[in-house]
């Protein structure tokens, strides 16, 4: 996804909450995974259309970004803790 490629991914786990843009199937179904690895073949446009949604989805999962929403929120429920106030001030 950070490629900016398109995504067959089975729909287990946590996949489907991370890949949203992209063409899931049904775990260890071959047939399936052959199909969508043929859906994008065959559609150019949605190869395109899923490569650049996945490309800016994966922005999301940034660790700067994801540390400082973290903290943001820790700081909100937690404004007591002294070493807290400590980090965010560095920033």
């Amino acid at each position: 996804m950070a490629a900016g490629k398109p995504i067959v991914a089975a729909r287990a786990a946590a996949i489907p909450e991370v890949v949203r843009n992209g063409i899931l199937v049904k775990p260890e179904c071959p047939e399936e995974l052959a199909e969508g690895i043929l859906q994008l073949y065959r559609d150019p446009d949605l190869r395109q259309a899923l490569g650049t949604a996945g490309g800016r989805d994966v922005e999301q999962f940034d660790v700067t970004r994801v540390a400082r929403l973290f903290l943001s929120k820790l700081t909100k429920i937690a404004p007591q803790m002294s070493c807290l106030q400590d980090v965010e001030h560095a920033h």
